[in-house]
């Protein structure tokens, strides 16, 4: 994990590293209050089993920018959350809610997910969207996303075989995916 461009290198200022720079430790560890008036904690001594917790809070993608690189649209929907949740075995649950349109100005609508789908043959991620908007018209029925293997790009879909309104409101209301990376 020393490559700076792999998505699970830890980013942060390492050369320069003070204590107001944050960190997430994804698990436990043992820890010890002290009696003295001045509340100090410290890592214990004893030998002490802990169990891995391999499951993070929800946090949100690409924290620097706030959102993920969004390709489709002028101006990208507003009121929008785009979480995601390490989970155990090396999975990843993705979360969006776009709350109000943006607007559409291309065919196809692009995210960049935090991590990249696992490289392995048939290696396959498809997510659910509710109810999408396109061209400012709420769909008759949601349909899916996709990753390729060894790829973070999500190409998001309308319906099966439509592309979106190259004009006009649109957004993803919902959008829910989990994956192996």
């Amino acid at each position: 994990m020393n490559n700076p461009t792999d998505e699970k290198y830890p980013a942060g200022n390492w050369t320069n590293f003070n204590a107001t720079d944050e960190v997430s430790l994804i698990g436990r560890f043992e820890a010890q209050l002290s009696a003295a008036a001045s509340y100090n904690w410290s890592i214990t001594t004893q030998v002490v089993i802990n169990r891995p917790v391999y499951q993070s809070r929800l946090l949100t993608w690409a924290p620097l920018t706030q959102t993920p690189s969004v390709t489709g649209y002028s101006v990208n929907p507003g009121s929008a959350l785009y979480r995601y949740q390490v989970l155990p075995e090396g999975m990843v649950r993705l979360m969006v809610a776009e709350g109000t349109n943006g607007t559409s100005n291309l065919g196809t609508k692009t995210y960049t997910a935090p991590f990249k789908l696992e490289s392995t043959t048939n290696a396959l991620a498809e997510g659910l969207i509710g109810v999408p908007v396109d061209n400012g018209v709420l769909g008759a029925a949601g349909f899916g996303a996709m990753i390729t293997p060894g790829s973070n790009a999500i190409s998001m879909f309308r319906s099966a075989a439509v592309a979106w309104t190259a004009s006009g409101g649109c957004r993803i209301p919902r959008f829910n995916m989990v994956f192996k990376v």
